[in-house]
């Protein structure tokens, strides 16, 4: 019964707009006289009630095509419940709008529908009370916040966001969330001294709400289906107003306490707590959403332009580059996805446009700045391509600007977006913080799964970015720098005067802790390192030879090639084969490996990894070179390193170092627990090894579990992070924006042990970030 009376009165409600069509048309727009050209698909009576009706991407598609139809023209839309209304193209008819603040407003149309969720806030005014909210942000977001957003606020949720990513590792993550929680919490703590979380009830509600508010905005007849398309607006409003109500309670409790947030600077400028409230969800809002939003869109970009991630993780390098090519990525980014991609005002009296169109009183002016930004005749051919470097000047250092009216995505003239430079520093310190150190891939593959938008009044990403995440890439900064500083001190095994028949089991004992098998894991150092391998080289694991540079007695290896060939053989790919090569070759150990496996491979002269011999350059066996350094790359002192990295990046297509420590406590723990494993486990290995000495030298003479806790205490303080291994690559002249640094670690000795590695691959095509 309920249902059949909703429908009569729709049909009824139908019935009159077509009447008052036929009866009270609305008041005429015309351009020097003559009526405007209709927008396309206006249908009799209806007009273009069908098409407002469609989907965000539809509705945004149908918005481009106007535009690539009809150019800058001013055109006519019209729907039966509405006021006469235009969509402008042209910049100098939104310039002008800009400029006559008191002849266009948000008006009536726009405020009966947003009011339950905006209020009085100043999204929603005009005039005086609008003048207050903006002078009380105007005075919280001074330089001395920007600065505190930029060298503590910020930096610490970031830090908090990479260890929630890390931890992620390997699994599809909600990168649209976790950059929503980001702003969140920044703005909960910096404008409102409060904790706040983007999976609270309260973000929920207001999704949910402003959701339903654009619907508003788009359906003439939302007074009868929001209450059967959106039974839980009620409350969801009401969730929000009581959040709202929260911030004013708290804010007023604090009373005198010396506070620089932006609800203390509210409640002293504009009083009236009610007021506050509405102020404080408006500023909520548009602080919050838009730029975790428009940080979603340049990272989905960002996956899709590998050239463009190199030279993001180029300048995050360079001290000196001040993230001019940042800003440059997030305003293409802005560009091409605005935060806001429809705005309307309202004509308070008549007036005409300079384009000759006049408009009535009550007229509505929308705007679609998403089809603007794409508009060949404003931004070129290639209007619809990323291309950040259409903002940089001819040398690349300056960055180039747009008028407002051109580039509206920040609104213009005296409501012009009071948090750009707000939202310009937090997208600079984020790309160029997560860009540098995460590796991540999209979680959808085919075109059917890629990314548009929901309803909204900003541009949410419907379903959200799922990513991969790889691992973490670029070097650690400062505020993740090792707890040792790296001092390259001398190890026993290194020295020429150190015995060749101890040296040998020392290095036979370094082999046995890569290839054991921890009960816990189920894996040893050099499984890890072959999965390291395979999730990063992915689909060119097989088209590459390994070759290790100083392979010692073999070391882990010969276990990675089992490894790595078990996988590519489940997946019915051809295997690949692993060289080994060392300045003093292990020839009768390596002999014994090549007869284990086909595939092991040794070189028997005697190899510089500084000055590798043309057979082993660029390609072996018709395959690419990639280079490995296990447990080795510590040793080199730097020049020595810059003339090994010069050379393999000169002459391979990629390498790996892999340690099985670093410059932590955790590692230094690690080295004393494996000197008491040596004493509990030697006789075993003794009568594996067939050696008697190494019994004596253990129990009776205890020079090997000395020199391999002292020289693993070493090498701890030796081993390299990523970023030193980049410094040393630019300081042999290595260009490393065109080069990918993946890196992190891996448990493989619970609970202190971790298995350090660095990746790095030439730069290609290929979709990532």
């Amino acid at each position: 019964m309920a249902s059949s009376l909703t429908l009569w009165l729709l049909g009824a409600l139908v019935l009159g707009f077509c009447l008052k069509t036929l009866f009270f048309p609305p008041a005429a727009i015309t351009r020097h006289g003559k009526p405007l050209r209709r927008l396309p698909g206006s249908l009799p009576l209806i007009g273009h009630g069908f098409s407002l009706l469609q989907g965000r991407p539809k509705l945004l598609a149908w918005f481009v095509e106007c535009q690539q139809q009809h150019g800058l023209e001013t055109m006519e839309f019209y729907v039966p419940s509405l006021p006469a209304g235009v969509l402008i193209s042209d910049s100098r008819n939104l310039d002008f709008v800009f400029k006559n603040e008191a002849l266009f407003r948000k008006g009536d149309f726009f405020r009966s529908r947003s009011r339950d969720l905006f209020g009085d806030g100043i999204i929603n005014v005009d005039g005086d009370p609008w003048r207050v909210q903006r002078k009380a942000g105007l005075r919280f977001l001074g330089m001395s916040t920007i600065r505190t957003l930029t060298d503590e606020t910020l930096p610490r949720l970031l830090r908090q966001s990479l260890d929630s990513l890390s931890a992620s590792k390997g699994r599809v993550i909600d990168l649209q969330a976790e950059l929503h929680e980001v702003t969140t919490q920044l703005m909960g703590e910096m404008a409102y001294d409060m904790e706040m979380h983007a999976d609270d009830d309260f973000t929920l509600a207001f999704e949910y709400a402003a959701s339903a508010t654009a619907e508003r905005i788009q359906n003439p007849l939302w007074p009868l289906t929001e209450t059967l398309t959106r039974p839980g607006m009620r409350r969801a409003l009401a969730t929000v107003r009581s959040r709202g109500r929260q911030m004013v309670a708290k804010a007023v409790s604090d009373g005198d306490k010396p506070s620089g947030t932006l609800m203390r600077c509210l409640l002293d400028g504009i009083g009236h707590e009610g007021r506050v409230a509405d102020a404080a969800l408006n500023y909520l809002s548009a602080g919050r959403d838009t730029t975790a939003q428009a940080l979603t869109w340049t990272f989905y970009l960002l996956m899709k332009h590998a050239d463009v991630v190199a030279r993001l993780r180029s300048e995050a390098a360079d001290d000196k580059a001040g993230g001019t090519f940042a800003l440059a990525v997030f305003y293409e980014a802005l560009r091409l996805y605005p935060p806001i991609p429809l705005e309307l005002k309202q004509a308070q009296q008549d007036v005409t446009l300079p384009d000759g169109t006049h408009l009535p009183r009550n007229a509505i002016v929308i705007w679609c700045t998403w089809a603007m930004n794409r508009s060949s005749t404003g931004w070129g051919p290639d209007a619809a391509s990323f291309r950040p470097d259409r903002w940089l000047s001819a040398d690349g250092q300056q960055l180039v600007h747009r008028p407002a009216a051109e580039f509206p995505v920040f609104h213009g003239g005296q409501r012009s977006c009071l948090g750009q430079r707000m939202a310009e520093a937090m997208a600079v310190q984020v790309l160029t913080t997560l860009v540098p150190r995460l590796d991540l891939r999209p979680a959808y593959t085919s075109e059917a799964d890629r990314r548009v938008s929901r309803s909204g009044l900003t541009l949410p990403m419907e379903g959200g970015l799922p990513v991969k995440l790889d691992a973490h890439h670029h070097p650690p900064s400062p505020m993740a720098a090792p707890v040792v500083p790296r001092l390259h001190l001398f190890e026993i095994d290194d020295q020429p005067w150190f015995p060749s028949f101890l040296r040998a089991i020392v290095q036979n004992a370094l082999t046995a802790a890569w290839s054991v098998v921890h009960p816990i894991t189920g894996k040893s150092a050099a499984n890890l390192a072959a999965s390291v391998l395979v999730r990063d080289l992915g689909n060119r694991l097989s088209s590459y030879t390994y070759v290790d540079f100083c392979a010692g007695s073999g070391g882990p290896s010969p276990v990675i090639e089992r490894s790595v060939n078990a996988h590519l053989a489940k997946r019915g790919r051809p295997p690949v084969d692993f060289l080994l090569t060392d300045l003093h070759p292990n020839t009768r150990a390596w002999e014994k490996l090549a007869m284990e496996s086909p595939h092991v491979k040794f070189e028997n002269a005697s190899v510089d990894a500084s000055q590798a011999p043309r057979h082993l350059t660029h390609q072996f066996n018709r395959k690419d070179v990639f280079r490995i350094f296990n447990l080795a790359f510590h040793h080199f002192d730097d020049p020595l390193a810059r003339r090994i990295l010069k050379d393999t990046v000169s002459k391979s297509q990629g390498f790996a170092i892999f340690e099985m420590q670093d410059r932590s406590i955790s590692s230094i723990i690690t080295v004393l627990l494996f000197g008491v494993a040596i004493f509990l486990t030697m006789p075993y290995y003794a009568l594996k090894w067939r050696s008697p000495s190494a019994l004596f030298f253990t129990y009776v003479v205890p020079i090997i579990p000395f020199v391999l806790v002292f020289d693993g205490l070493i090498s701890s303080v030796r081993t390299r992070t990523a970023f030193e291994v980049e410094a040393l690559m630019r300081g042999c002249g290595v260009e490393t924006g065109s080069w990918e640094v993946h890196h992190g670690s891996e448990p493989f000795l619970w609970p202190f042990g971790h298995m350090s590695w660095i990746v790095c691959r030439p730069v290609r095509g290929a979709n990532g970030l």
